[in-house]
């Protein structure tokens, strides 16, 4: 375990941890995740027999849903907070190990794959060494694949506001983040093969319940007609509505 962890990321997560876990990781947080993040993420892909790295991995969301789609595939997870690293290898059998991806190296040339749900953004202001990070850790032609916030939203301000008074949020390091920006930013070592953008109504309360502060009982109530209406709106053609973007880019 890497023990010099940035202590204000690591402090904060591990306060939220058990209030987290309860909202995105219950029955409504993950059959949101399965049906339209999941799906976008993974779609065409086969990671049968492939080695793959989840980074801010949580409580291993990403790796729980390989592990059970592709035979063979073999996972490992890395995580800022020691606390969802060892909730990640219970829940996962696989084991994580604790760093900071900004700082601490991944091992070198070592992934066909790496994935992230909703990491990147909490290291806004750090892209490019993470990105760099990435770049080495992936094999030749390997693929990141990321669900992050998307700042094209046309309720980004609102949002950014709500990072700088919410304790949920660390604003020295979280914003919502701009695939083609971050393709620009990357273009020397990495291509973008695929962006795409979802996020209404379920995004926002069913699957980010805990921002909203929803009691389980109501989520419980709204959940399933919210998904219902999800369908319809990620279907809308331009990046504004949607509160979040897939993205899969190619190691150049």
């Amino acid at each position: 375990m890497i023990d010099k962890i940035p202590s204000r990321q690591r402090e904060l997560f591990d306060a939220i941890h058990s209030e987290y876990a309860s909202h995105y990781y219950d029955a409504y947080a993950t059959a949101y995740r399965e049906r339209f993040l999941h799906s976008a993420l993974f779609s065409g892909l086969d990671l049968g027999g492939k080695y793959v790295a989840e980074i801010m991995c949580g409580d291993g969301p990403l790796t729980a849903h390989i592990l059970g789609s592709f035979e063979f595939a073999i996972n490992d997870g890395y995580e800022i907070s020691p606390i969802a690293c060892d909730a990640y290898t219970e829940k996962t059998g696989r084991p994580a190990q604790a760093l900071d991806i900004t700082v601490n190296p991944l091992p070198a040339n070592n992934y066909d794959v790496i994935a992230v749900s909703g990491g990147l953004h909490h290291v806004a202001h750090h892209l490019t060494a993470t990105f760099d990070n990435i770049h080495r850790a992936l094999k030749p032609s390997g693929l990141l694949v990321a669900f992050e916030p998307n700042s094209r939203y046309a309720l980004n301000a609102v949002r950014k506001l709500w990072y700088r008074v919410d304790r949920y949020f660390d604003q020295e390091n979280e914003a919502a983040l701009d695939a083609v920006a971050i393709t620009e930013m990357v273009a020397d070592k990495f291509e973008l093969q695929d962006v795409t953008y979802g996020g209404g109504p379920a995004f926002f309360l069913v699957y980010n319940s805990l921002i909203f502060r929803v009691p389980y009982w109501m989520k419980r109530v709204y959940a399933r007609p919210l998904i219902q209406i999800e369908r319809i709106w990620n279907s809308l053609p331009t990046p504004y509505p949607h509160g979040y973007f897939v993205a899969r880019w190619q190691k150049k």
